[in-house]
């Protein structure tokens, strides 16, 4: 199971993926990398 959402930090689209052993993990969106997140001018480090 995924959800489609935008990343609080960064701002970009991102993929939450249920793992089978209960935990959520964010990829990059379209992807299959951990997501990594950037820093923005607009929400700062």
């Amino acid at each position: 199971m995924s959800v489609r959402k935008t990343c609080n930090r960064c701002g970009e689209q991102i993929s939450i993926r249920k793992m089978p052993n209960e935990h959520w993990i964010p990829f990059d969106y379209g992807t299959e990398e951990v997501h990594k997140r950037k820093q923005n001018q607009k929400n700062g480090p």
